[in-house]
């Protein structure tokens, strides 16, 4: 089922870093800038988000933007 959790991070325009298994149930190809295979890479690409605020709040838009087009009322 769909992983509700990940839902809300990308519902408050959160960057989201996430393993295959917390994208379960969304169509996220390509719209993820950080899918690490296993739980033990996701240091690198958080302290390069957390290292670089720029960047970070690009792809935060992003997720809001994403949220918005699938989980806005209007659509859902």
């Amino acid at each position: 089922g769909l992983k509700i959790k990940t839902v809300e991070a990308l519902c408050l325009g959160k960057c989201l870093v996430s393993t295959q298994a917390g994208l379960i149930g969304l169509d996220v190809t390509g719209e993820l800038p950080f899918v690490p295979a296993e739980v033990g890479d996701m240091a690198i690409p958080l302290l390069e988000l957390l290292n670089d605020p720029g960047r970070r709040h690009a792809i935060e838009d992003r997720a809001l933007a994403y949220a918005r087009a699938r989980f806005a009322p209007e659509v859902a």
